[in-house]
């Protein structure tokens, strides 16, 4: 019997939230099984039994997820290594899975609840990534998926099924070689920001970058526009997240670092 346990928070205003991913995987795999969560208040958890899982979303806010998973473990007579938490991480690129067989929290509040309850950090992860974005920290983790990111996310939560179902057949070790591995790099010339390249790019595209007498930068365009680098910055993320709200852009603009310089160009010609 192998205990999965989605991490996430309760309650509609964090459904679809990045930190609930874990949420969204055991949803996933109910769904297939056309099974039903029941919530079960004495052991602060909403769980179901299906085939060789029980699947797990505790109840208690994320920083409280070990009460749900103790309290379930022991009921079901389930030993630490019988656990497998499936949770998000900033550090990894949306679409990207990481399986480990045991480790510490890695500044997870929501498992380093479950290592204080079991005892132990003797128990399987899923990392599931959902990138940094601009936004770091409690604003990201908590804000939605963007429509632009739906496509990468559902195939995220495929292949984590996937994953779920190689590490019960062949083992954790085996899952680990398999999912863990990172996509080959590909060299493109194209995607290089070599000096060459970029110099051929400045030769097709008109522009001037001038100093302000106070000592900021302007940059002007052959059509008479001229562009400060928060404007810049404000567009390159207009473009990138069309999706998201307005306030999200503004609140970004002074984390937006090394701007592509192609990225730039391309916009001062739309």
């Amino acid at each position: 019997m192998l205990l999965l346990v989605g991490l996430g928070n309760p309650g509609s205003n964090y459904t679809n939230t990045r930190h609930n991913i874990g949420f969204m995987v055991l949803d996933q795999l109910a769904n297939e099984w056309s099974a039903s969560f029941h919530d079960d208040k004495k052991r602060k958890a909403g769980w179901v039994k299906c085939e060789n899982y029980i699947l797990v979303k505790p109840l208690t806010y994320m920083n409280d997820s070990g009460q749900a998973v103790g309290k379930i473990a022991a009921f079901h007579k389930i030993e630490p290594h019988e656990v497998l938490v499936i949770y998000d991480d900033m550090d990894l690129d949306l679409g990207r899975l990481r399986i480990r067989a045991e480790g510490s929290a890695g500044g997870h509040n929501g498992v380093r609840s479950i290592i204080s309850h079991l005892g132990t950090q003797r128990f399987s992860r899923l990392r599931l990534g959902i990138g940094k974005g601009f936004n770091e920290g409690i604003g990201h983790v908590l804000g939605k998926f963007c429509q632009d990111e739906r496509s990468e996310l559902e195939k995220s939560i495929k292949e984590a099924v996937l994953a779920i179902g190689y590490i019960t057949e062949k083992g954790i070790s085996a899952a680990m070689t398999k999912f863990n591995a990172s996509p080959k790099a590909t060299k493109n010339k194209s995607t290089q920001h070599n000096n060459i390249f970029v110099s051929e790019e400045e030769k097709t595209v008109p522009y001037n970058v001038t100093k302000r007498k106070d000592g900021g930068v302007i940059i002007k365009t052959d059509q008479g526009k001229e562009y400060t680098p928060p404007e810049i910055s404000a567009k390159v993320l207009q473009k990138m997240f069309p999706d998201c709200p307005a306030n999200f852009v503004m609140q970004n603009i002074k984390r937006m670092k090394n701007i592509p310089k192609l990225a730039l160009l391309a916009l001062l010609l739309r």
